[in-house]
């Protein structure tokens, strides 16, 4: 039989990572992290149009230019 430890913490179930993941996205774009927010993307990420479903850009120097660009326009 097994018995798990109580004073080891329990593995974040699946709705709890998707939080923490949100979580971290929001804390990068807030504070300006472009690194931190890149981080939270695959790095084959597809930017599409949501309207046309258009491929605008793929991977994570494509986010940064775009994101980069943003977060220089809009420092706060």
């Amino acid at each position: 039989m097994f018995m798990s430890d109580p004073d080891l913490p329990l593995a974040p179930t699946p709705q709890q990572r998707a939080r923490q993941a949100a979580q971290s996205q929001l804390d990068a774009y807030n504070t300006g992290n472009l690194d931190a927010f890149v981080a939270c993307y695959h790095e084959d990420v597809m930017v599409l149009d949501l309207k046309s479903g258009e491929l605008l850009g793929q991977g994570h120097e494509h986010m940064r230019k775009t994101y980069g660009a943003l977060f220089e326009r809009c420092p706060e």
